[in-house]
């Protein structure tokens, strides 16, 4: 990383033109790689030679070099990263190549680098040097040009001083032996009767070369140069497109010049209204032509051209369908699918890739560390579970069975299924078997009642391990019941029992939410959250997490009990069929609408964003605050409420931090990268934060309160030294920051949660990870805060227009090495044996909202999409790459677990806001 590159200069975009001198005839002409600035060779009447060079746009030429007496310039070529220009000269019997370096007063020092008896025809420089050991690295650029060998060409290349010259195609007879190279060294020849160079791809892997009677093929440097027989190009090619994606086709005698662009079916027309005399010339950033033109007097003529990614300098690398060039065209970006199991997959291939510049480079995301985060979450929340709240869980339910049992016959019932549940391997008790069945809604023998068992399946993290699975159903089918029974019976629970439950909700504080009703167990005032605006005052068990997003999801739905003028509902839409027992619902309200009203049951994550600040988020739904007029009221009143908690700095809970840090995740005023499409720009920034907003939710399941409508219902011989892959980091510091401070604030919750861990250690085959749990992951946590942080600074550099270091570069490559290791660190921390393994695939489901009760909505997160940016680069622009969450929304009567969504995310449709941005590969 360490190699500077040159930086390119943006060509005009007017049309503009140079005449030469009277009587001059152009022999040949070439672009600079690194501007549009031009050098013709011209040969005036009296077999003079002088070259002329012209800044596009000027009225006069910017500089000229006159050719010694007898001395003709029959082809020119830049080199790539500088101002020296090559030029084939022919003197007598003699051939040769000079080198032309400007010097003060705008005068040459012109240097031999080579000389011949035989005809010299064509010259190009290969755009990538080549790197070779002569007691040490040594890198130098290439030059090709044609040698005379009886009636035809071979095509000869050495170093740009003039060495370790070889044959890359012609006779094999006519071999060139070792001269400055070792014999084994010398790459063997293309053996084909005649060619002729014409030009060398961006890569600096592919040359374009004439065989005899017109015929167009290309080479390929593995290295030593290879024939490519499967490529047929038109036999008009006379160069490749500045960013590698297709030839640019010249044929004397006809107007302008063509484009044939990779992945579209015909050539572009380009300057049909102009004759050239030589081959024509893209500008570095392709935004231009330049050409030779004949008259009274011939001239230089440029002519601004729109191609596809013109100065988009890997889109050769980058662009692998027509749906990907057209939303890079369109947007400067795309979301691509992927079979990634995880989001750190992606950042991953560098280690298996010999050759990681010959991959797009790095786009390193906000999702992947909001993922790194959840698992630290997520691990940490399950061990307080498995350590601290299970065992403290059971041992309340053993302790205050026998006294229920005699207090309160439902509650005596209740706890007597949930101790065969703790006491028996296979249960006996009639209850406690349908629990685990978990199918349908039955009559509950406990209850006396219909019960939907259907609830209790397992799922999230829960799913994991049969304790965990035994565990879920257990407290689920208390938390649920206790809504339906009496809990002030549980009051009369001797001491120690209620010891046991505050020790087991205990476990859980730091992680979630506080809860909207008072629990049964405190003796104090019950204390609200602050942007709580009907807080309950039933008593309750357990103090299931409401957060913003619960009372934004819970505001943003219809309610008989909301006053009429609030009520989320509308009138039906002209057309439209509504299921009359809607209508029958809402017209049973106490406050009735003069007209028949339809109720919005489901809200979606939409709302959570939109209340939080997201008016990108609220501009998705649109057709809804037209068809339900009171909740844009709802989402201006819900925003002002999280303003004045976000001042007020409420609770420090890990949940509300999360969701903080979501709001400046969707914020506004983060600029997308010059040139980005602010519509993908927000698209992604709304997924990112739904999807890890789902990954929260699916953390907290079973512990989160789930908001509902109410309707009164339920070493080779050289390389080429490709340009290193210098990638970029998402342009969002604010939300690195607050990501930092995540796992800083994790920390301490997390030595809670592990205090029952002792000296126990990791499981696994490398001893170096067989570390303390404690110790290592508050390590990871440290080092993950300040990998965050790092990023951090490298998007405030690009904000500022400031160069990244070398090592930072590096960093952006091999980010993928931080991630997964801390993140299979924080994964291990959920399984039983603490075993650094394999974790399991990304996707993931969370029923967040039921419609009274049905259906269910779930916010899921799907396998990761590949996000491929156009960023600006070295005065061009660049493709990277980076991976990023995919988010759904479904709806479905019972709740899905992880593996049922993973069976049904191809047939899921994903959000209409984020279509448009996806390109199929």
């Amino acid at each position: 990383m360490d190699v500077p590159e040159a930086s390119v200069s943006p060509a005009p975009s007017k049309a503009s033109r140079l005449e030469l001198q009277p009587g001059e005839t152009p022999v040949a002409m070439a672009v600079w790689p690194l501007g549009p600035e031009v050098a013709v060779s011209v040969r005036s009447a009296d077999g003079a030679s002088r070259l002329v060079f012209w800044r596009v746009g000027e009225a006069k030429p910017s500089g000229a070099w006159q050719a010694p007496a007898g001395t003709s310039l029959e082809a020119v070529a830049w080199h790539p990263a500088s101002r020296k220009v090559f030029v084939l000269t022919h003197q007598g019997r003699r051939w040769g190549i000079s080198a032309l370096e400007p010097v003060k007063g705008g005068t040459f020092r012109s240097q031999e680098v080579h000389s011949t008896d035989r005809e010299l025809k064509g010259l190009i420089v290969g755009p990538r040097p080549f790197a070779f050991y002569q007691g040490q690295q040594v890198r130098d650029f290439r030059l090709f040009f044609g040698v005379r060998y009886g009636s035809g060409f071979g095509i000869h290349t050495l170093m740009e001083k003039g060495s370790r010259e070889y044959l890359v195609l012609g006779p094999a007879k006519q071999a060139l032996p070792a001269r400055g190279m070792d014999e084994y060294e010398v790459p063997q020849p293309i053996d084909v009767p005649s060619a002729l160079p014409l030009a060398v791809h961006p890569s600096g892997r592919r040359l374009l070369y004439a065989e005899e009677a017109g015929r167009v093929r290309l080479a390929y440097y593995a290295p030593g140069w290879q024939a490519m027989e499967q490529e047929a190009l038109p036999g008009t090619a006379v160069a490749f497109l500045p960013n590698g994606l297709g030839q640019l086709l010249w044929e004397p005698g006809k107007p302008g010049a063509q484009a044939q662009v990779s992945l579209e079916p015909k050539p572009r027309l380009l300057a049909q209204s102009q004759s050239f005399l030589v081959p024509p010339a893209l500008t570095a950033d392709g935004r231009g032509l330049v050409g030779v033109v004949g008259g009274e007097r011939p001239a230089l003529i440029f002519e601004p051209v729109q191609l596809p990614l013109a100065d988009v300098s890997n889109a050769w690398l980058a662009v692998k369908s027509k749906a990907e060039l057209e939303k890079f065209g369109r947007y400067a970006g795309a979301f691509v699918p992927t079979k990634n199991a995880q989001l750190y997959s992606l950042y991953e291939e560098e280690l298996y890739h010999d050759d990681s510049t010959q991959s797009v480079p790095y786009l390193v995301t906000t999702d992947a560390f909001w993922e790194l985060f959840a698992a630290a979450y997520e691990g940490s929340f399950i061990l307080a579970e498995r350590y601290e709240a299970m065992p403290r869980f059971w041992e309340f339910v053993r302790a205050a069975t026998p006294a229920l049992k005699k207090a309160d016959a439902k509650w005596g019932a209740v706890f007597t299924a949930l101790e065969s549940l703790r006491a028996e391997k296979t249960p006996s008790n009639p209850e406690a078997k349908k629990i685990l069945a978990a199918k349908g809604t039955e009559p509950s023998p406990a209850l006396g009642e219909s019960f939907d068992y259907s609830e209790l399946k397992p799922r999230g993290h829960y799913t994991a391990s049969d304790d965990l699975k035994r565990y879920f159903q257990a407290m689920h089918y208390l938390t649920t019941v206790s809504k339906q029974l009496d809990v002030k019976a549980l009051e009369a629970l001797p001491a120690p029992a209620q010891a046991l439950a505050q020790a087991w909700i205990s476990a859980y504080e730091g992680y979630i939410a506080p809860a909207r009703s008072p629990l049964i167990w405190s003796k104090g005032a019950f204390t609200p959250p602050p942007y709580l605006r009907n807080p309950g005052t039933n008593p309750v068990l357990f103090p299931l997490s409401w957060g913003f997003d619960n009372e934004a999801m819970f505001t943003d739905v219809f309610h008989c009990a909301t006053p009429l003028a609030e009520r989320i509902q509308g009138p039906p839409r002209q057309g439209a069929k509504v299921d009359p027992q809607l209508l029958e619902a809402t017209a049973r309200c106490p406050e009735r609408a003069p007209g028949p009203m339809v109720p919005r049951l489901l809200p979606s994550g939409l709302d959570v964003a939109a209340a939080m600040g997201s008016q990108w988020a609220r501009g998705k739904m649109a057709q809804e605050l037209e068809q339900f007029p009171p909740l844009g009221k709802a989402l201006d009143a819900l925003n002002t409420r999280f303003s004045q908690h976000l001042a007020a700095q409420g609770p420090a809970n890990l949940y509300d931090r999360w969701l903080r840090a979501l709001a400046l995740q969707w914020a506004d005023d983060v600029a997308p990268p010059p040139g980005v499409d602010g519509e993908l720009w927000k698209a992604k920034r709304l997924q990112t934060g739904l999807a890890s907003w789902a990954t929260l939710r699916h953390a907290t399941v079973l512990v989160n309160e789930r908001s509902a409508a109410e309707l009164g219902a339920g070493g080779e011989f050289e390389e080429i030294f490709p340009e290193q892959p210098r990638g970029y980091v998402e342009p969002d510091p604010r939300t690195f920051e607050a990501i930092a401070q995540l796992f800083e604030a994790s920390a301490e919750t997390f030595r809670r949660a592990s205090a029952g861990l002792g000296a126990r250690k990791f499981d696994s085959p490398m001893e170096q990870d067989r570390e303390q749990v404690r110790e290592g992951v508050l390590k990871r946590l440290a080092s993950s805060a300040a990998a965050a942080r790092s990023f951090k600074a490298m998007a405030e550099k690009q904000l500022r227009g400031e160069a990244l270091k070398p090592q930072e570069y590096d960093q952006i490559l091999y980010v993928g090495r931080n991630f997964e290791h801390n993140y299979l660190v924080f994964k291990s921390l959920g399984n039983p044996k603490l075993a650094l393994s394999e974790p399991t695939p990304l996707p993931k489901i969370a029923d967040v909202a039921d419609g009274g009760p049905k259906p269910l909505l779930h916010a899921a997160v799907g396998t990761p999409l590949e996000w491929k940016l156009v960023v600006p680069h070295l005065g061009r622009r660049q493709v990277v790459r980076g991976a990023v969450y995919s988010y759904y929304e479904l709806i479905n009567d019972e709740p899905l677990s992880d593996a049922e969504w993973q069976q049904r995310e191809a047939r899921t449709p994903r959000p209409s806001w984020l279509t448009p941005f996806i390109a199929k590969p």
